[in-house]
């Protein structure tokens, strides 16, 4: 027998840190942060990003509805539908496990699946928190299930020695009030109407990784949630909304186009972070915590068709 005792902190981190599926190195090269960070009450930090822009000084729309559609496997199936680590892997059950994939999806009739793709790319490359649940596996079995969150994530807290749960929230909306304002609201109706205690239950039962360390983890949650201790809860909110000054940035010299966005973002940054207030200090009574990206595209619905495009193979 070993002398050494399994680290539970360690244990835990490593595990989900090898959970994490989404490509980070894909995504930063689409995706930008300002160095403006608001934190604002209820507990939350507001991050603000955008598009980066190609050598045609066009920002990264279809790139990103490429990615998106790239990672359907990692997104909409389980290790019960899809075993991945299979050491007999073949070409063929990747093609077979792509469509079920776009079957899944293509099922769905919220009109909001690239939103929350694109909230699980945020979640796991930005916070370092793994998808634990396939939503898309599970969409449609009720009305219940439907109007839960638009994802539940996982990560373990180093200081805390805890586990924060983090539900999605994904609103893209044409304009950035609609955005706040709706994901907001939708978060508020999660916890009145018991949202938290269903996907917890979610994660015991539909746990994403069948394998020995994801039993463990799954144990842990349900326990945790058994004694009231131990398990945090959070809400990751993707708040997209058409933003005209890509516009006038695509009007600039080559190479300057994706500066010149960036300073007319900035001088609208304190603004998007009052309205936020306003809508999310009214949540204040939910006892979560926030974490907030804030991402405005050249046009909302341009980037849904470009992601339905690509899905079809168009």
């Amino acid at each position: 027998m070993s002398d050494a005792t399994p680290n539970p902190e360690a244990l835990n981190k490593e595990t989900l840190d090898s959970f994490i599926e989404a490509s980070s190195a894909r995504f930063h090269s689409m995706i930008g942060s300002l160095d403006s960070t608001n934190l604002i009450t209820p507990p939350a930090e507001v991050r603000f990003h955008y598009f980066k822009f190609d050598d045609d000084s066009r920002p990264r729309v279809s790139a990103l509805a490429e990615t998106l559609v790239d990672h359907l496997i990692q997104f909409c199936l389980s290790e019960r539908r899809f075993q991945r680590h299979r050491p007999d892997l073949s070409l063929v059950d990747l093609q077979a496990a792509n469509r079920e994939a776009r079957t899944l999806l293509r099922r769905a009739t919220s009109a909001g699946e690239a939103g929350e793709m694109l909230l699980y790319f945020f979640m796991e490359v930005i916070l370092r928190a793994p998808q634990v649940v396939c939503k898309m596996e599970i969409k449609g079995r009720s009305e219940m299930e439907v109007l839960g969150s638009d994802g539940v994530h996982l990560r373990w807290s180093e200081q805390d020695q805890l586990f924060d749960i983090f539900f999605g929230e994904s609103k893209l909306e044409q304009t950035p009030s609609a955005a706040i304002r709706n994901a907001a609201r939708s978060i508020g109706n999660f916890h009145t109407n018991k949202g938290r205690e269903r996907e917890i239950k979610l994660v015991t039962s539909q746990f994403k990784y069948l394998d020995d360390k994801g039993k463990s983890v799954a144990s842990q949650i349900a326990k945790s949630y058994d004694t009231g201790r131990g398990l945090r809860t959070n809400h990751a909110c993707l708040l997209g909304f058409t933003l005209r000054d890509y516009e006038i940035a695509l009007k600039s010299k080559f190479r300057e186009a994706e500066l010149d966005f960036k300073n007319c973002y900035l001088s609208k940054v304190n603004a998007f972070g009052k309205q936020i207030r306003k809508h999310f200090s009214l949540l204040e009574w939910t006892k979560a915590r926030f974490e907030i990206f804030v991402l405005p595209f050249p046009c909302v619905e341009a980037f849904r068709q470009e992601f339905d495009k690509v899905l079809s193979g168009k």
